[in-house]
């Protein structure tokens, strides 16, 4: 296009001054010469050629994407939606395709602009370990829970007692039962429909003798040959070679756990984010993945989802942060657990009284509803969660809520309502210890540095009892999800919780026999909506819970049993 018009202003040119020219052009220079040119028409000339300039200097530049995606099934969908990206001016270049612990690193501090290798749940974990700040841009595609065998072709050859192994982290291992229960096996308490959250504690009857092992879903794949029956995501399967046509039984295509584009809230709102979501929930590319992954790979947009993403043009800017004041009276309306949540809030109103906000708090009696509410834009906050749960809870609800701020620590710790020292727990003890894979990873390290286990190594931070190397004490440990530790704390010696969890039942949370370090990176967090990151009341309102004063205020009050994530040093 730039060479036709640079030849139909020369031939004016010449049409015009009767002469015949020698002409150039360059995508660089963009320039043109006229010889032979009277003198009676040369500025005519220079100002045609000033015109050529100005509008071929005005051209598209292309805009580049700079993101991490799993080999498969990931970066294949990249490249297939990389041609209708192109005709859009954008670029997508991925750096890496063999996922490692520094991808989200590395997204937060901006080295790439994306990453494409996790489920929300799982982001928001990491979000939590590390106090990032990444969120969702967008569900592009189910890998659902599955059950396979490496021993038997369907589920009727199964034996009586055959050993299954399923993940142990709270949702998949609820995925796991539910897909245990469809196909026979097990029936699971009717009432977990709502939460979603399960363990064999909660398993009714056995319709089927079976063995089950949970265990951290990293680690499942290894282990395949030691069980009848292996239960996992198709993407752990896909990754590790395994025919994931052949399985015995797996989750339905209505599987709320989508993985994701993960980026920073910046980048969420930026029109290359959104054209490249747009692109891989189009129609075209759920055909693709139908077709190439023979139902192992589920689009979550089977339709598409007709979304209006940005054209980007030459003249697109990042959006410029406005340092808004608060000129009029504001009220915040929020959701806080009791305790110790509403307290703090309460110690931090009369501050924020004095700069025109007001702090309403509509609920202290935290329920399942919470951070729905909190979506739908009927309260500005909630204070009740770390990170990991808020992240699980986005993807369960495809949800986009984000920490606004980290407040205080709820550290781990070791109970018993029998023994008052850890010196006389008897050998042979009971241990229950939350089932999750961030938390049980913490208490089977507080398990270790009391002197009871050794751990092997492990990776990510995650574990499970088989990563214990050594039993130093004998005892005997049970995996259940942590909502459920406190209504059977006298079933055993000990039972292992977030001190939050203690306090909400009213037990005395700084009456434990051991605990996590003060330095424990799950706190709990203001969560908002993406929109209300900017909000200078919802800013103002993080800062005052994060002030010296409110870190002393929690010091006194809670007798270490909560630490401030502000030192008071």
């Amino acid at each position: 296009m730039k060479l036709q018009k640079t030849f139909s202003l020369l031939l004016g040119l010449f049409l015009f001054t009767g002469t015949l020219t020698a002409c150039g052009t360059s995508s660089a220079e963009n320039t043109s010469t006229a010889e032979n040119i009277s003198s009676q028409s040369s500025d005519d000339a220079e100002t045609q050629k000033n015109a050529e300039d100005a509008d071929t200097d005005t051209s598209t530049e292309t805009v580049k994407l700079i993101g991490l995606a799993d080999l498969t099934p990931h970066s294949e969908l990249i490249e297939f939606v990389k041609p209708k990206l192109e005709e859009q001016g954008i670029e997508v270049e991925l750096v890496g395709t063999a996922w490692d612990a520094t991808w989200s690193e590395k997204v937060q501090n901006g080295e790439v602009d994306f990453h494409y290798a996790a489920h929300w749940p799982a982001q928001e974990a990491e979000n939590e370990t590390n106090d990032y700040t990444l969120v969702n841009a967008g569900d592009i595609h189910i890998e659902p829970i599955t059950a396979y065998s490496n021993k038997w072709n369907t589920v009727e050859e199964v034996p009586d007692n055959a050993k299954v192994i399923i993940p142990n982290d709270s949702t998949n291992e609820y995925r796991a039962l539910k897909i245990l229960e469809e196909a026979g096996f097990i029936k699971i308490r009717e009432d977990l429909e709502t939460q979603l959250r399960a363990s064999v504690l909660d398993i009714e009857e056995y319709i089927k003798p079976i063995e089950i092992v949970e265990m951290d879903s990293i680690q499942i794949i290894g282990h395949a040959d030691e069980f009848d029956i292996y239960i996992t995501n198709t993407n752990k399967a896909i990754e590790a070679g395994v025919d994931t046509s052949k399985y015995l039984f797996r989750e339905s295509e209505d599987s709320p756990y989508a993985n994701i584009i993960v980026t920073t809230p910046e980048k969420a709102e930026s029109p290359e984010i959104k054209a490249l979501v747009e692109a891989l929930q189009s129609k075209e590319t759920a055909e693709y993945i139908l077709e190439h992954y023979n139902g192992a790979v589920i689009p979550v947009y089977p339709n598409g989802n007709g979304g209006d993403a940005e054209t980007i043009s030459d003249d697109t800017a990042s959006a410029e942060k406005t340092d808004i004041q608060i000129t009029e009276p504001v009220t915040l309306k929020g959701l806080a657990d009791l305790t110790p949540h509403s307290e703090i809030i309460e110690f931090v109103k009369p501050e924020l009284e004095e700069k025109g906000i007001t702090i309403d708090i509509v609920s202290t009696a935290s329920d399942a509803t919470w951070n729905s509410k909190l979506q739908n834009g009927e309260v500005d906050f909630n204070f009740m969660q770390h990170e990991p749960y808020l992240i699980e809870w986005d993807e369960l609800n495809d949800g986009n809520l984000v920490n606004a701020g980290n407040i205080h620590v709820e550290p781990i710790a070791a109970y018993s309502e029998r023994y008052s020292d850890v010196s006389e727990v008897p050998d042979d003890a009971t241990v229950v210890i939350p089932d999750d894979a961030t938390n049980e990873y913490r208490a089977l390290r507080i398990l270790e540095e009391a002197g009871f286990i050794k751990l092997g190594q492990t990776e990510n931070a995650r574990a499970s009892v088989l990563d214990i190397e050594e039993y130093l004490k004998p005892i005997k440990i049970t995996e259940l999800d942590s909502y459920q530790i406190n209504t059977h704390i006298n079933e055993f010696d000990i039972y292992i919780n977030n001190t939050n969890k203690v306090i909400e039942a009213g037990l005395d949370a700084s009456n434990y026999l051991f605990r996590e370090g003060e330095d424990s990176p799950y706190a709990n967090i203001i969560a908002v909506t993406p929109e209300n990151l900017d909000n200078p009341a919802i800013q103002a309102l993080v800062e005052a819970l994060q002030s010296k004063e409110t870190a002393e205020f929690i010091i006194e009050k809670y007798n270490g049993a909560v630490i401030p994530v502000t030192s008071v040093d």
